[in-house]
C-alpha cells in the first residue's frame, strides 16, 4: 500500500494491519508488516498447533515497532509459507496448494506535528540535558537495586494495617468478653 498523505499523522504510534487470506493450514503462514523506513513487524508466526483451514477473516493486526516513524513511503505485507511440519500438515497439504489475500487495509495511529514544532522538537533534542556522571549513575543503580531487593514497602503497610486490625478486634472482643462476664456475675 503506498501512503502518500496522512492527514493529522506526522509520527507514527502504531499500525493496525487488517488482514484477510485462506490457506490450507493456517499455521503455516508467518505475516510481516515492513514500514516505508524499513522495519519489519512480525504480526503472525508459524503455529505448530494451528490446522485450522478457516484462514483469517478481517482481522486486526497491532504493531508498535513503527514508534515515531513517518506514515509516508511503501507499506509492503510479507506473507511467508512453510514446508509442511507433521503428519497433520503433511496429509493436508498437496501440490497445487494456493492461497489467497482477500483483504488487506491500513489504520495509522499517531500524533501530528508542524514543520515549526520539529523544528523545536530538535531544538529540545539537541539541547544539554541533564546527563548523570559515572558516580551519579553508580548511586542512582545502588539505591533501585537495595530498593528492589527490600519487602515492598506497600506490602509492608497492608502489614501493618492488618496486624492493627487484628489488635483492636482483639481488644474489642476481649472488652466484651469482659463486660457481658462482669453483667452475667454483677461484678
Amino acid at each position: 500500500i503506498d501512503v502518500d498523505k496522512c492527514e493529522n499523522v506526522t509520527s507514527l504510534e502504531h499500525v493496525q494491519a487488517n488482514v484477510s487470506f485462506t490457506f490450507h493450514r493456517r499455521g503455516d503462514i508467518k505475516i510481516t508488516l515492513i514500514s516505508p523506513s524499513g522495519t519489519p513487524s512480525e504480526l503472525l508466526s508459524y503455529r505448530d498447533p494451528d490446522a485450522s483451514k478457516k484462514g483469517i477473516k478481517y482481522f486486526p493486526f497491532m504493531s508498535a515497532h513503527k514508534w515515531g516513524e513517518s506514515p509516508i513511503g511503501r507499506w509492503t505485507l510479507r506473507m511467508e509459507t512453510r514446508s509442511p511440519q507433521n503428519e497433520g500438515s503433511i496429509k493436508s497439504a498437496s501440490l497445487d496448494d494456493t492461497g489467497e489475500i482477500s483483504y488487506f487495509g491500513l489504520r495509522l495511529y499517531g500524533s501530528y506535528a508542524s514543520h515549526e514544532e520539529k523544528n523545536n522538537i530538535q531544538k529540545r533534542q539537541d539541547s544539554n540535558a541533564f546527563v548523570p556522571t559515572q558516580r551519579e549513575l553508580e548511586w542512582i543503580y545502588k539505591r533501585e537495586l537495595s530498593i528492589r531487593q527490600s519487602p515492598n514497602v506497600m506490602q509492608k503497610r497492608d502489614y501493618q494495617n492488618v496486624m492493627n486490625e487484628r489488635q483492636v478486634s482483639k481488644e474489642n472482643s476481649e472488652q466484651s468478653l469482659f463486660s457481658s462476664f462482669r453483667k452475667t456475675f454483677g461484678f
